[in-house]
């Protein structure tokens, strides 16, 4: 499951410093949308969606 948000770096920096680590991405897909997983601090994969 994805989270649709504005920015995908900004979200990604916010995760990062909120406690979670990089998995996987940014990653750029069709039409110019981007993806990004993070790991959270219980080893629960977020995913986020957008620009």
């Amino acid at each position: 499951m994805y989270w649709a948000v504005d920015d995908v770096d900004q979200v990604r920096e916010l995760l990062l410093a909120a406690g979670c680590e990089h998995h996987r991405g940014p990653l750029t897909i069709e039409s110019g949308r981007r993806v990004a997983q993070l790991i959270d601090p219980f080893g629960v994969v977020i995913g986020i969606d957008g620009l």
